[in-house]
């Protein structure tokens, strides 16, 4: 059965404009990418202007 690793990442709203912050977010999803994690959800928190992303990527068989 396939068995997956998580990875989350506290990201500022403001980092989804245009402009230099945004390009260091897509910078940052593309290497994530090159790393094997799939972004499978973004959650807004309502008491923080923060976002929390959640990947997650398949996990390396175990040796037994």
């Amino acid at each position: 059965m396939q068995q997956w690793e998580y990875k989350t990442i506290r990201s500022p709203n403001v980092a989804f404009t245009a402009g230099e912050r945004g390009y260091g977010m897509t910078k940052e999803l593309n290497d994530l990418g090159q790393q094997g994690w799939e972004l499978v959800q973004e959650v807004a928190t309502v008491s923080s202007n923060s976002n929390c992303l959640i990947f997650k990527r398949p996990k390396a068989p175990t040796q037994t």
